[in-house]
């Protein structure tokens, strides 16, 4: 894939600042080199000379002062991450993934992060980009309609993408001079938000063909990949060693095409505003570059103590650490998908979700979400109307007919008994609007 074609003016013309340069080239001189090059603090400045984290369950991780004061707290920490984490997060990655090209990694601050930096790099305003018909809405208000992009939506069904629409789209497109062709795909593969689905690999194999073949670069934006499970109680949660092998658009690109994204914020927790990006060493390079004039990298102090936190586990940790919080996912799901199978026929379509943290209803006697927002405040209940999810969130003539109901946050007795309420909204809504099914 020829990467230039791809970037925007900014991703082009990015280089590498000449006092940085000098300051990494003179990092690691000799114990008697003076250093009269940067306007670094010194060290004896710095308030903080160690930390101890204190986990949920007691354990006690100390993070000594070379991690933090020698390597986390001043100006030279890569654009790309500190090492010791970047190794660990390349050896997931290539462990979980098995990347058929080269690739390299990028820590970010969180994956809302990654997506700005991704947007600045690879598309100008007035691009056209691809996403699914419903798509994450906090980036779609926040970066993709006010970069005005011009945004087409791919079709999708409670599998995901749909390959042969999504073939059928961009064949009518390429004939439509009137607009730019989009050369970018945004996609969340799996626990997809808002609509809770995840593709199969038959479909994505298709769907990332049909990309090489009209040269569509991919963001695979894939914050729930480690929230998966089985519906079925008894069955044995996949923790990390049991998750299968080389199941992504990462698996299967073979020219540099694929950027995926990947967040500490499900699994850990969001503040810790960590996430990375895997992608050829061309475009991580590209990431970098952009890093050093906006950000300067994630929090150095954070990722320290991340890293101290993930050498403490080791994979056997991080396994129970993630199975632990797949039951407590999977725990709630279930709660939702019970309320909704006693509570919601005749009222709304559903599909019990088996990753994330949505169940996507499609309502039976309402033409838009909004319409039943009133009687979720009788019942001091609330969901998100799914209009919010479209790109035609701004179109006061559009009408959608969905409700996301997030179960991640509250108990499973609260979600069970929600979703209950939100049965008793939809129910007093027909009976006071009359069926007026979509």
């Amino acid at each position: 894939m020829n990467l230039s074609a791809h970037l925007s003016r900014l991703g082009r013309d990015l280089q590498a600042g000449e006092l940085r340069k000098l300051i990494t080239e003179f990092g690691g001189g000799s114990s008697d080199m003076i250093s009269l090059h940067a306007g670094l603090p010194p060290e004896a400045s710095f308030p903080l000379a160690s930390m101890s984290l204190t986990l949920a369950d007691g354990t006690r991780i100390d993070v000594d002062e070379t991690d933090v004061v020698k390597s986390q707290m001043q100006y030279m920490v890569p654009q790309t991450g500190w090492p010791p984490l970047t190794a660990w997060l390349e050896a997931l990655t290539a462990e979980i993934h098995r990347p058929a090209g080269a690739v390299a990694t990028a820590v970010t601050s969180g994956s809302t992060q990654a997506m700005t930096m991704l947007l600045a790099l690879f598309l100008e305003r007035g691009d056209s980009l691809l996403v699914e018909e419903f798509t994450y809405s906090h980036i779609l208000e926040c970066s993709l309609l006010p970069e005005g992009l011009q945004l087409h939506f791919a079709a999708v069904d409670e599998g995901g993408l749909i390959p042969s629409a999504l073939r059928s789209q961009l064949e009518s497109l390429k004939s439509d001079s009137s607009r730019p062709f989009p050369r970018t795909l945004y996609t969340i593969p799996v626990g997809q938000n808002p609509t809770g689905s995840s593709i199969s690999m038959a479909r994505r194999k298709e769907v990332y063909d049909i990309c090489r073949e009209h040269d569509i670069l991919i963001i695979e934006d894939d914050p729930y990949f480690y929230i998966q499970w089985r519906p079925e109680p008894e069955a044995p949660l996949p923790g990390l060693l049991d998750l299968e092998r080389g199941q992504s658009y990462l698996s299967l690109d073979r020219d540099g095409r694929v950027i995926r994204i990947d967040s500490l914020s499900k699994i850990m927790s969001p503040g810790l505003r960590i996430g990375w990006i895997t992608a050829s060493p061309a475009v991580v390079e590209r990431c970098s570059l952009y890093s050093n004039g906006h950000t300067l990298g994630a929090c150095g102090v954070m990722q320290a103590g991340v890293a101290a936190l993930l050498r403490r586990w080791g994979d056997a940790g991080f396994h129970s650490h993630l199975q632990r919080i797949q039951g407590i996912y999977r725990a709630k799901a279930a709660a939702a998908a019970r309320a909704a199978q006693e509570s919601l026929g005749g009222l709304a379509v559903f599909q019990a979700p088996t990753a994330g943290m949505f169940l996507w209803i499609r309502l039976l006697h309402a033409r838009d979400g909004r319409d039943v927002v009133p009687f979720m405040r009788r019942y001091n209940v609330v969901a998100v109307p799914g209009f919010v999810s479209h790109p035609r969130i701004h179109d006061p003539t559009f009408e959608c007919p969905y409700l996301r109901v997030g179960f991640s946050y509250p108990s499973p007795e609260a979600v069970y008994e929600g979703v209950k309420r939100l049965a008793q909204a939809l129910e007093s809504h027909r009976e006071e609007k009359g069926s007026c099914a979509t």
